[in-house]
């Protein structure tokens, strides 16, 4: 970096001065006219952000009156954004905020001389063989192979103990995995609880086997599942559910005959 530009962020025009347009124009000035190193005049060393230079001389750059420079000067001093000193032959312009402003570029240097470092380790390092690339996809590709004939398997034997076989090509193969990952003798046993339920339970019809396993297995794994009471039928009949009762015809009728059947 030289001194050939500054950084300007599109923040400034937030700033409170940026619609005033000589503060503004005195302030953007400052920031170009500030020194971007230390640097020495006359044997004084004026720092890094600071300039020397006078009113009269700002004004005449700008094509403003001294009088409007100095107003400016004065708002930019009230919130901190610019400071001055003068001497006998000069004022010494600071801009406050100067490292906000500009990054310090030292340190920019040594961000560039990291990259550049990054870049050559890159380029130096050795490019694979064909062959060693051809291994490394196939040392890939056969852990691909191996996980998925893992979860296939799986599948498969669940599938044949599952009393309900229908849907199963609607059984995804992100959902094969993660019946791999629940565990082998643990679905097994979700599977084997259902299957109780169902039994207690006669008037129930098991789900399709691709609703089971996308989710319905979830109720019945180790952490889970919660027994459920089996629900018993009650015979029904035509009375409203009141209990049957068992009557002797031969005996009601003798009882009705005789005027007994109280």
């Amino acid at each position: 970096m030289d001194n050939s530009y500054i950084k300007l962020s599109r923040k400034i025009m937030q700033w409170e001065w940026y619609k005033n347009e000589h503060t503004k124009n005195v302030f953007i000035h400052c920031l170009l006219k500030a020194y971007w190193k230390d640097t020495k005049i006359e044997g004084k060393i004026i720092p890094r952000g600071s300039f020397v230079s006078s009113i009269g001389k700002i004004a005449d750059e700008l094509e403003l009156t001294t009088a409007e420079v100095r107003t400016a000067l004065k708002h930019l001093n009230l919130t901190s954004e610019i400071t001055s000193k003068g001497t006998n032959r000069n004022t010494v312009f600071t801009v406050i905020n100067y490292d906000l402003y500009q990054a310090n570029e030292q340190a920019e240097q040594q961000t560039d001389d990291k990259q550049i470092a990054n870049k050559e380790q890159t380029i130096n390092k050795p490019l694979a063989t064909n062959k060693e690339y051809k291994e490394d996809k196939n040392i890939k590709k056969n852990k691909n192979a191996i996980c998925k004939k893992d979860y296939e398997n799986l599948f498969g034997e669940l599938w044949k103990i599952y009393p309900n076989k229908k849907g199963k090509g609607q059984v995804s193969d992100s959902v094969k995995k993660r019946l791999l990952k629940v565990g082998r003798d643990e679905m097994i046993r979700a599977i084997e609880r259902y299957k109780k339920e169902l039994e207690k339970d006669e008037w129930r019809i098991p789900q399709n086997g691709s609703t089971f396993f996308n989710s319905g297995y979830v109720d019945y794994l180790d952490e889970n599942y919660v027994p459920r009471k089996s629900i018993e039928k009650q015979k029904k009949n035509s009375f409203n559910n009141f209990p049957q009762r068992n009557y002797d015809i031969v005996e009601l009728e003798k009882r009705l005959l005789d005027g007994t059947s109280n």
